[in-house]
């Protein structure tokens, strides 16, 4: 659950150093309740959410001594999400009050490039999704 990865890395960073000032570089508009892209924004970070978490467990399937090679395949791959505010199976429930939807190209080969490169699920999905609960 990408809810909880979030929360334990929180935990894991307030126990290490205790919470730490850091320097604001967000530039523009806050995007609150009454802000007319506030719904959009919710729905991309629920589906970036979702699409990370998922894409991990698929690819942690697949560490070990045979590891998977991205294919051609890999990065013409499109996974396709339906958020009902009731949540699904494969979503979570959400607080806004319509159905959406959310389509994620080469998930599997954005995960190997974050890797690839170093990239830490966590603090990847703390700086675009920052750390709303919603």
């Amino acid at each position: 659950d990408p809810h909880n990865m979030l929360q334990f890395q929180r935990w894991r960073r307030k126990k290490k150093g205790g919470k730490k000032e850091r320097k604001s570089y967000v530039k523009g508009k806050v995007i609150d309740g009454r802000h007319e892209l506030y719904t959009l924004s919710i729905a991309v970070m629920l589906g970036v959410r979702t699409s990370i978490a998922r894409t991990n467990t698929i690819i942690s399937a697949s560490d070990g001594p045979g590891k998977k090679m991205l294919s051609p395949q890999d990065f013409m791959a499109e996974e396709k999400y339906e958020f009902a505010p009731k949540g699904s199976p494969t979503t979570p429930p959400h607080k806004l009050s319509h159905t959406f939807k959310f389509k994620d190209y080469a998930p599997v080969a954005f995960a190997y490039l974050r890797r690839m490169f170093g990239v830490n699920e966590f603090d990847f999905l703390l700086s675009v999704c920052g750390n709303a609960n919603f």
